[in-house]
Order: C-alpha cells, then sequence, then structure tokens
C-alpha cells in the first residue's frame, strides 16, 4: 500500500456521522420523498425515525466493551 500525505481537499472535509446527516436532511426536507421501494414512498422524517430506532435498538444489543 503506498502512504500519500493528505490533499488540502481531503483536510477541508469534515467527518460527520451518517445520523447527522439523516437528521439534517429530515430537518430541512420533512416529508420530501428520500426512499422508494417498490411502491412504498419513504419520507425524510420517516428515515431519520426509523434510523434512530434502529440505532438505539442495535446500542441497547451491543454491551460496554463488546467489540463490533
Amino acid at each position: 500500500m503506498i502512504e500519500m500525505p493528505p490533499s488540502e481537499a481531503s483536510r477541508r472535509i469534515r467527518r460527520v456521522a451518517l445520523g447527522d446527516i439523516l437528521y439534517r436532511s429530515a430537518r430541512q426536507h420533512g416529508t420530501r420523498c428520500a426512499v422508494v421501494d417498490g411502491d412504498q414512498l419513504i419520507g425524510y422524517a420517516e428515515l431519520d425515525a426509523r434510523s434512530s430506532r434502529f440505532g438505539h435498538w442495535l446500542l441497547a444489543q451491543v454491551g460496554a466493551g463488546r467489540q463490533v
């Protein structure tokens, strides 16, 4: 593997959690369509709510000190 120093562009990119992106998108776009699954449409706010519930469920399944 070749190690290269970070480029100027990569230094400007902030690391952002996916949950934060969904949260902001839900606030900005609300019920606008985010996902189409067959004939089911899911808006940004619903996608944020579902991902939040799933994230909390995942946290409840993993105890402190466990490797994931």
